[in-house]
Formats: C-alpha cells, structure tokens, sequence
C-alpha cells in the first residue's frame, strides 16, 4: 500500500523538518478519515518528541467509542517516535476501555523497547512486568516476554510475572 512503502518511509527519512506539514494535514478540508488516521501516524513517524503532545491531544479530543479508529492511530503514532515523552501516554493507553487501543499501545511501547535506548530501559522495564501479569492473550504474553529479554539480555527467568517481578524486585531496576 501507499502508506507502507512511501508514506510513513518518507516521514521517516525526512524527519521533523517535514512536521509542521504533515501536521497541516488535518485542516485539509478534503482529508478522508483513512488518510486523517495515516496522517496521525506520520506525524509520529516524523516528528518524535515534538509530535508527543499533539498526538496526546488527538488520543483527549477522541474519547468515546467513535473516537477509537483516531485512538489506535494516536497509539501508533507515538510509538514511532520512539521517544521517551511518548512512554506514558503509551502506559496511559493500555487502560484504555477499547481493546485495540490498548493493543495499539503495548505495541507502541514495544516499539519504542525495540531501540533499547538507555533511558528507556528501566521506565519500559516497569510497565511491561506488571504488564506480563495482566495479558490474557498467548501472542501477548509472548511479545512482552521478548521484549523484556531483548531490553534486559536476562534469558534465563522462567515465562512468569513473578518470576519477572521477583527479578526486578532484586536487581532495583538494574539492567546487566
């Protein structure tokens, strides 16, 4: 698709000198709800840090169950901008009423592990354990599981949140 192997690409690669327009997307008046949604995620895409607020402004002015296709968007903007400021918001989605949101934010969250920034590591490291206790689903389990090994290099802890959480308790937040 257009978006997959252009759009997003090109945010991407231009950066945040490219923001404001993409930004400027949203007053078009001919902007279609797909392309409205796409645009969100461009501007994560594009403009890290800076894009943080204004996508935590579109996650509040879309409340509500019809607010959630802008919700899921939001999530996936923020976690392509793989910045630290977009962490709580992330951890703010995952209690999110609508399940695909709150999937849309553990994924961002991972996104963000996936770089395995030093000042990620620990903030990631304590929202994703207790995480591991609350996901129902296998593939959940399994993605936060990795992630946690993939941040931390620890691949010997049994597949459990207390195994993970006694670990945390002990090493403080340490990562070796």
């Amino acid at each position: 698709t257009f978006h997959s192997t252009v759009w997003l690409p090109v945010c991407q690669l231009v950066g945040p000198p490219i923001y404001p327009y993409v930004k400027s997307l949203l007053a078009h008046p001919e902007l279609r709800d797909l392309w409205r949604l796409k645009v969100y995620q461009g501007m994560g895409g594009c403009g890290g840090a800076i894009a943080v607020p204004d996508l935590v402004a579109m996650i509040r002015a879309n409340e509500g169950e019809e607010g959630q296709p802008d919700r899921v968007a939001c999530m996936q903007g923020l976690g392509l901008t793989y910045a630290v400021e977009a962490i709580e918001p992330l951890k703010e989605g995952l209690r999110d009423p609508d399940e695909k949101v709150r999937e849309m934010a553990l994924e961002g969250l991972l996104e963000i592990a996936s770089l395995k920034k030093t000042e990620t590591i620990a903030p990631l490291c304590s929202i994703l354990i207790p995480e591991l206790r609350r996901a129902e689903k296998a593939k959940t389990r399994r993605l936060i599981l990795d992630s946690l090994r993939d941040l931390t290099g620890v691949t010997d802890l049994p597949d459990t949140a207390p195994a993970w959480e006694e670990w945390w308790r002990s090493n403080g937040g340490k990562i070796e």
